[in-house]
């Protein structure tokens, strides 16, 4: 190589910091704080290389200290960066830190990087999947906060959601343990920037990783606490947690049981719908013992029934139900 580098160094770097912020530990603000040189170098024969960070890339005037050692030059500071090919990364300084470069396999990722539109899609459909969201809600994420812009209105990790009306919803996001947590935001609008920021809002929902659902008391507790504003989704979540593995959990078949009278007694439409539309994903069996034998006194069962035989459910459905419920009145009188 002209440059006197090793030709070993030749080629496109990734930094970890992309792929270990953003896809190890799911969050993207540490990311919005690398800057030119700090995501990404692409080496060449020649004196310069292409570098980026989260604003912009382009080309940087380099020397070679050794064949593997280099330095940047721009006009506010000068970087080293150090070969190791025991280990086969870059890294910045003399010695590795947590943030090292390592080389684009496919070749993939440098192209994603480089278009703006691209990385956003990219990075929204790697986080954001329907282990958690509904495939539904996910298609209508049409924005995630990289640190693109030329003023960043976020100083939170933050997602844009398509309303019904075709509005973009902005809310903060957390990925916590197994559980997806959305917050709600507030937006100021300054006269003399002419900018938008925005400010991080309280919890507005809180979705549990799909494949941890059983005997999940997390589920039941959101569901316990949202009975008279729950979705949908939320139901249908707390509906799959029963499981007959579920038996020996005092803490969970308790709860659990406590909270299904109160569903159905508060809700008994929306038990219903969402019962007959998804029964296939259900253990309906292990509703219906639930229902048999409710752990709790204060339960209305005669009010609970009369709301089932008002509902439009089909025949089949109903009369296991009531049948439930016509045995747990039994056990309670």
């Amino acid at each position: 190589m002209d440059n006197e580098l090793s030709s070993e160094l030749k080629g496109d770097w990734i930094s970890t910091i992309f792929t270990d912020s953003i896809f190890d530990k799911r969050e993207i603000a540490i990311w919005k704080h690398t800057f030119y040189g700090d995501l990404f170098i692409s080496i060449n024969d020649s004196d310069t290389l292409l570098a980026g960070g989260n604003m912009d890339f382009g080309e940087i005037l380099f020397y070679s200290e050794d064949e593997n050692t280099f330095v940047t030059v721009s006009d506010w500071s000068e970087t080293k960066y150090t070969y190791s090919k025991g280990i086969g990364v870059i890294y910045i300084g003399d010695r590795p830190s947590s943030s090292v470069f390592k080389r684009d396999a496919d070749s993939t990722q440098m192209s994603i990087i480089k278009d703006e539109n691209a990385l956003m899609s990219y990075v929204i459909k790697r986080l954001f999947t329907g282990d958690y969201l509904p495939q539904k809600t996910i298609s209508k994420i049409n924005y995630i906060s990289l640190g693109l812009e030329t003023y960043t209105p976020f100083s939170f990790d933050a997602i844009g959601i398509e309303n019904e009306k075709g509005e973009t919803e902005y809310f903060g996001w957390k990925f916590i343990d197994d559980t997806l947590e959305l917050y709600k935001t507030t937006s100021l609008y300054d006269d003399d920037s002419g900018f938008t920021s925005y400010q991080l809002g309280k919890l507005h929902r809180k979705f549990i990783k799909k494949e941890n659902l059983k005997c999940n008391v997390k589920v039941v507790l959101e569901m316990n606490e949202s009975i008279n504003s729950a979705s949908d989704e939320l139901v249908l979540s707390f509906l799959k947690t029963f499981g007959e593995e579920c038996k020996n959990n005092v803490e969970y078949s308790e709860f659990s049981n406590e909270t299904l009278f109160k569903l159905i007694q508060n809700q008994t439409v929306l038990f219903c719908k969402v019962l007959e539309k998804y029964r296939n994903e259900i253990e309906l069996n292990e509703i219906l013992k639930e229902l048999k034998n409710p752990l709790h006194d204060l339960i209305d069962l005669n009010k609970i029934k009369e709301g089932i035989m008002k509902s439009e459910l089909n025949k089949e459905l109903k009369a296991k139900l009531l049948d439930a419920i016509d045995k747990a009145i039994e056990k309670m009188n």
